[in-house]
């Protein structure tokens, strides 16, 4: 009996740490300067990886939750400990349920966005999407009137 209402409460558990607010800081359980690649890869071995080569002996490894709708990114030297290699990015997309804390989130319209968020600067040159920068760390992506992705990365505001 223990056994049965304690895989529930795990679930549970799990599902909660993504539902949470999106800030400059992270979102859920993945935080800038505190998330690092060994307790990721300690906590969740059977995600699948992907590894690209930046030149310089620089590596970057993404790694996705899509059932969460977020992907997380490090950037390390390959000589680097991977218990001092930190989260550097995120990516918050469908089926996300977080919201910023002016609950903002995927789906909202950019009415909304801009009512939330009055001082940010749209498309800068370059991007070939809607893009609301909000923080210097914190940028919203748009299609078609609404929000369809969030981008975190460490910075300041």
């Amino acid at each position: 009996m223990i056994r049965i209402l304690f895989i529930p409460i795990l679930l549970l558990l799990n599902l909660y740490s993504f539902a949470s607010h999106i800030t400059k800081d992270g979102y859920g359980e993945f935080l800038f300067g505190k998330t690092s690649l060994a307790y990721i890869n300690e906590m969740y071995p059977e995600k699948d990886r992907a590894l690209y080569d930046l030149g310089n002996d620089e590596k970057m490894v993404s790694i996705n939750f899509p059932e969460q709708g977020v992907e997380i990114f490090f950037i390390y030297k390959i000589a680097d400990d991977l218990n001092n290699v930190f989260l550097s990015q995120i990516n918050i997309t469908a089926p996300c349920t977080g919201t910023t804390e002016k609950n903002i989130g995927i789906g909202s319209s950019i009415e909304n966005v801009l009512m939330a968020y009055p001082q940010k600067s749209i498309n800068p040159k370059g991007y070939k999407k809607e893009q609301l920068v909000i923080y210097d760390s914190f940028q919203i992506f748009t299609s078609k009137g609404k929000v369809d992705s969030i981008m975190i990365t460490p910075g300041i505001d």
